[in-house]
């Protein structure tokens, strides 16, 4: 997933702190908690 996200910004050409930020917050929820 992290790749995934990478690549992303990479492409959309992010580097801005508060839009990477946005992107994060909208990929979050797709990832599960970990369980011990």
């Amino acid at each position: 997933m992290q790749y995934q996200i990478q690549e992303m910004l990479r492409l959309e050409r992010i580097f801005e702190a508060d839009k990477i930020q946005e992107e994060l917050d909208a990929y979050n929820p797709l990832i599960p908690e970990a369980v011990t």
